[in-house]
């Protein structure tokens, strides 16, 4: 009787052939999303680390011309600075034919030295642009816009069909 029992819990608990059949059926649709899924993650991710190093590459850029241009601020203070003293206008009696020429080099030398990022900013990128438009051809660009066409179509042509209503079809 014990066997009898085994063999009634066991017929009622495994789940019947046309489940396992319908399982079988959607399970390439299944898969098949699931890598599409893990594509798609990835391809997001390598894109979004691109963004975050050309960010970084223009943070840099932006940091060299703002030290390059502070330098060439700070050089002609000091041309000034240098001139200033040089030419005795720190002397309480200046050279009436210098007047103009110490009052023009004390407020060079008493000027702060101000960098404009924003315009810096945009130099570097216009000229980023204009080293990058320049290289590509219009053959190219069209060959670039053609291939991610093709591949967003191919790669995600089966999230338009749905698993479930193939299955309903069938059955």
């Amino acid at each position: 009787m014990e066997k009898r029992e085994i063999v009634k819990r066991a017929r009622h608990s495994a789940p019947p052939l046309r489940s396992y059949m319908k399982l079988v059926y959607i399970l390439p649709d299944i898969i098949t999303l699931y890598l599409q899924l893990i594509y798609n993650i990835v391809i997001v991710s390598l894109l979004i680390n691109t963004i975050f190093k050309f960010v970084r590459m223009l943070e840099n850029d932006l940091n060299r011309v703002l030290d390059e241009k502070m330098g060439l601020a700070f050089a002609e203070i000091f041309k000034c600075s240098k001139e200033f003293v040089n030419n005795g206008c720190a002397n309480d009696k200046v050279p009436p034919a210098l007047e103009n020429m110490c009052s023009n080099w004390r407020t060079c030398m008493n000027q702060e030295p101000n960098v404009s990022s924003t315009k810096a900013s945009v130099e570097i990128f216009a000229e980023i642009i204009n080293n990058f438009c320049n290289n590509l051809t219009d053959r190219t660009l069209l060959s670039i816009f053609g291939l991610a066409v093709i591949s967003l179509l191919i790669l995600n042509f089966r999230v338009f069909k749905s698993p479930t209503t193939n299955v309903k079809k069938n059955h």
